[in-house]
């Protein structure tokens, strides 16, 4: 399945490892933007900054990829992400291509 994902360049036939990697996370557990954020920014030794993960968040939103829904706490509206169905059916197509296979071993390299 080929998807064109707008707003992540025409180079780009799926979004970008690091949309793909928020995409998983969500997945797994869905979170205020600003909490995935400083752990993006702890996972990747501080190189992402907050505004570029809510760039990525607000790109994957728009193509269907991501949710959020708005939630009270302490009568502060915060934005809860989470996965789509369409958002894991590329993922797991991304998973299933020579890529995730790529991926795969590089993982294991990393974790070796």
């Amino acid at each position: 399945m080929k998807m064109k994902c707008k707003g992540f360049g025409q180079r780009h036939t799926h979004p970008p490892f690091l949309a793909i990697y928020i995409i998983w996370r969500l997945k797994k557990k869905p979170e205020y933007g600003y909490s995935l954020a400083k752990h993006i920014q702890t996972f990747t030794m501080g190189y992402k900054k907050a505004s570029t993960v809510y760039l990525i968040l607000n790109k994957l939103e728009k193509n269907g990829l991501v949710k959020s829904k708005i939630h009270m706490k302490n009568s502060r509206s915060r934005k809860v992400y989470y996965t789509t169905k369409k958002g894991w059916q590329i993922f797991e197509d991304i998973k299933s291509k020579s890529l995730g296979k790529e991926l795969k071993e590089f993982m294991k390299e990393l974790i070796s």
